[in-house]
């Protein structure tokens, strides 16, 4: 379903324009399965080794190691239930990811391949702080202070954007992308730099912010205090009205229930 969704998404960028012949849209839709293919293969193999190494090691942190044994699951099971566990985590940022690749499709000048790729690994900080930090979710919950980067600062004098952008220069991801993990909480500085001229940097982030949203209201959130906070700038940036974006929203949520 992920594959359909994306592959018929960059079949309707490519066709856009109402002059593209079948061979082009047969050109995109190899190309869009190849981007696609690699990338799903290149995540699953790098993120499962990172959130699995170790996971029945963890256990002797909270000693919790000798309540294990005394359950009836087998040695097998445990092992399973430990794979199974963390494998959420890499599912997680996989489908987080779609929203993102999705809309791209309704904005042109952004590759395909980076908006997946910034949409997949923008979050990467956060599983890594919930493998080192026992309270880390609720450190972030905490009302009333400034948004979860600052809450991340004010507890471990660090945060998950940090993290993911070190993440992305040991993993060889393009330096721009990087630097939006980095900076994908400072919407309004990054939209306004350049006197607020559009630029493939500044798109990414836009498309990224707008994914976010259609993703929350996809599960039922419709209270994003992230978006509350930059949503104007996104869609003044954009030239989206708020009505135009209500109907992407829409359209977007309907497709994605769908598949």
């Amino acid at each position: 379903a992920v594959l359909i969704v994306v592959l018929l998404f960059m079949l309707l960028q490519g066709g856009g324009s109402g002059t593209t012949s079948y061979r082009e849209l047969a050109a995109a839709g190899a190309a869009a399965f190849q981007v696609v293919a690699y990338l799903q293969i290149g995540v699953i193999c790098v993120l499962t080794p990172v959130f699995m190494a170790g996971a029945l090691a963890q256990e002797s942190n909270p000693k919790t190691w000798d309540v294990l044994l005394t359950t009836p699951l087998s040695a097998g099971q445990m092992v399973l239930g430990q794979l199974f566990g963390r494998l959420f985590f890499v599912l997680a940022l996989l489908a987080a990811s779609l929203p993102l690749f999705a809309i791209t499709q309704y904005f042109g000048g952004v590759p395909p391949d980076e908006a997946y790729m910034l949409g997949l690994f923008h979050n990467v900080g956060m599983p890594l702080m919930m493998e080192r930090f026992p309270d880390f979710l609720h450190v972030v919950r905490e009302p009333g202070c400034g948004g979860v980067t600052a809450c991340e600062d004010r507890h471990y004098q660090t945060n998950h954007a940090v993290i993911g952008y070190y993440v992305s220069r040991s993993w060889g991801l393009p330096e721009h992308v990087g630097e939006l993990i980095l900076r994908h909480h400072d919407v309004e500085d990054v939209l306004s730099e350049n006197g607020g001229a559009i630029t493939p940097k500044a798109t990414l982030l836009a498309v990224l912010k707008m994914a976010e949203y259609i993703d929350q209201v996809y599960w039922g959130r419709t209270d994003d205090p992230e978006w509350e906070r930059c949503g104007n700038a996104v869609l003044a940036y954009a030239g989206i009205s708020s009505t135009d974006f209500d109907d992407i929203v829409e359209d977007m949520v309907e497709l994605l229930s769908a598949s």
